[in-house]
């Protein structure tokens, strides 16, 4: 498939997979079916698609937060004067910081 935006560009989504969320006690939580789109200077995790495998999404008191369907925190982003709430994610394998956006 592919995902469109706004100003009515395009961009082929590759294929899905997981993003592991490492907790500060090193517990480490998966996130599945995200999309892969290598096209994108950035990740993006589609709320949508967070709701779609039970995440539980909150915004408040200019926070996002996402719990996984155990009720474990997944991360937690402060809104920034954009309004696009950003992270960086680092992947334990390749040692890789990815940004995520949403």
């Amino acid at each position: 498939g592919r995902v469109k935006f706004k100003d009515n560009s395009c961009v082929k989504i590759k294929g899905k997979g997981v993003i592991i969320f490492q907790g500060k006690s090193g517990q480490q939580r998966p996130m599945t079916e995200i999309y892969y789109i290598p096209d994108l200077k950035n990740n993006i995790i589609s709320l949508g698609q967070a709701t779609k495998v039970e995440c539980d999404i909150r915004m408040k008191d200019n926070y996002l937060t996402i719990h996984d369907v155990n009720h474990y925190l997944l991360m937690k982003v402060k809104r920034p004067p954009n309004r696009l709430y950003k992270i960086k994610l680092q992947s334990p394998c390749l040692k890789k910081v990815f940004h995520a956006s949403f």
